[in-house]
């Protein structure tokens, strides 16, 4: 289900809320301009 949402995905930039260990790096699109941002005291 990820990869097809992914592939809706237009353009490069790609905001990434609750970023974590970034389990969705694999379905960014190719060379993306990537704002992550994760508040967890644990990373």
């Amino acid at each position: 289900m990820l990869r097809r949402l992914w592939s809706l995905v237009r353009g490069s930039q790609v905001p990434e809320i609750g970023v974590g260990m970034d389990k969705n790096l694999p379905y960014h699109p190719p060379h993306p301009t990537l704002t992550a941002i994760d508040l967890s005291v644990c990373v």
